[in-house]
């Protein structure tokens, strides 16, 4: 995407100058003049999201066969009960139960029938990197991690 031939068209569809798109934005005239003219050829996600939503327009992450990447609710940090940080990159769940599995089970002694009960059981869990078969996309017959080689 060309951001400078972006800008343009938007400030022609919603017929505004620099200095205008500069104000609602709440940027410099200067920095939509240089985004414009391609001295600033890489502007940063800010920049351009406070220009496209001074116009109700928003930047999307879309999947390869065109459907948004929506991210559920804010964003929740999860950590063990002594503070550490689940893996970030991982599938994270709650512990609710015995049934709930949990690589942890067969380590612990005392078994309460609500896990909460016990210390030693985290208030949540992560699963493994999930089997290949599981990131196979039915949609192409091959994995994702080929798509990208």
């Amino acid at each position: 995407m060309n951001t400078a031939i972006m800008l343009r068209e938007i400030r022609r569809r919603y017929v505004l100058s620099q200095r205008e798109l500069a104000e609602l934005s709440g940027l410099g005239k200067s920095t939509i003049g240089r985004l414009e003219s391609g001295e600033c050829a890489d502007p940063t996600i800010g920049t351009l999201t406070r220009i496209l939503g001074s116009v109700g327009l928003r930047i999307a992450v879309l999947h390869g066969h065109g459907r948004e990447f929506v991210v559920p609710g804010e964003p929740v940090e999860y950590r063990m009960r002594d503070g550490r940080r689940l893996p970030a990159h991982l599938r994270v769940r709650p512990i609710c139960s015995m049934q709930t599995p949990w690589w942890g089970w067969f380590r612990i002694a005392w078994m309460p029938d609500n896990p909460r009960q016990n210390p030693a059981v985290p208030a949540y869990t992560y699963d493994w990197r999930p089997d290949p078969e599981v990131l196979a996309d039915p949609r192409f017959g091959k994995h994702k991690w080929d798509a990208a080689t």
